[in-house]
């Protein structure tokens, strides 16, 4: 059963990889940070830090 799931999980990810609904931070982070949103815009470029403007 675990690997039934492992499986599954695995290509829910490359799905979401594959359809760019998430994607990787330059860190290797991943990130599904939305590109119209500026709030998503500050968190996705701030790598996991703060931002504030």
């Amino acid at each position: 059963m675990d690997a039934l799931i492992a499986n599954a999980r695995f290509h829910f990810h490359e799905r979401l990889f594959e359809t760019n609904t998430l994607t990787l931070t330059k860190a290797g982070a991943a990130s599904n940070a939305d590109a119209s949103s500026r709030g998503s815009i500050i968190v996705k470029n701030s790598e996991g830090r703060a931002e504030f403007e």
